[in-house]
């Protein structure tokens, strides 16, 4: 009982590691960055979708958008903003316009920022895991073929045969 004990308690403090690397390099940037990015979306403004991370590659993409959108639109937002408050509310929605525009240039840039890191080891930590986790998915999608295979010569299925005499056979099962 002992020695499982310690086995157990081995095997969740070897994971402890990889679990908060990935805590510290992927989620945590992650986080900081989807949330500066959707401070706009708090006064109306919907932020934009880069799409999403699949990869190395999707990722690095998405990184570079997020860094170029978010100092394009942030920058705008400055001169963007005052001027639609001016024409909607006067002197006082150039002054609302105003404050949008400085919290935006702050959200949208830091977003870019952070998103440069954040995405691309969001797209590494996905490459990894897809390269590490590879042969599992080939072993299941072997074991099906050879399942239905088994199924085809114990049963007799063929191609002469009508659906729903299969459909029959296999409920019958």
């Amino acid at each position: 009982m002992a020695g499982k004990m310690a086995l157990a308690s081995g095997k969740s403090i070897a994971m402890f590691v990889p679990k908060a690397l990935k805590g510290m390099t992927v989620d945590i940037p992650l986080a900081l960055t989807e949330g500066l990015k959707n401070i706009p979306s708090h006064y109306g403004e919907a932020p934009r979708d880069h799409g999403p991370v699949t990869g190395f590659t999707s990722g690095a993409a998405v990184a570079g958008k997020t860094f170029a959108w978010g100092f394009i639109d942030g920058l705008g937002d400055v001169v963007r903003e005052p001027y639609k408050g001016a024409q909607k509310q006067g002197m006082k929605g150039a002054a609302k316009g105003l404050g949008k525009g400085m919290v935006n240039l702050t959200a949208k840039s830091s977003a870019g920022m952070f998103g440069l890191f954040a995405y691309s080891s969001a797209g590494i930590a996905k490459s990894v895991r897809s390269a590490v986790y590879i042969s599992t998915r080939k072993r299941i999608d072997e074991t099906k073929h050879k399942e239905g295979r088994w199924l085809i010569d114990e049963y007799g299925y063929d191609k002469g045969k009508k659906k729903d005499e299969i459909l029959a056979h296999f409920r019958a099962l």
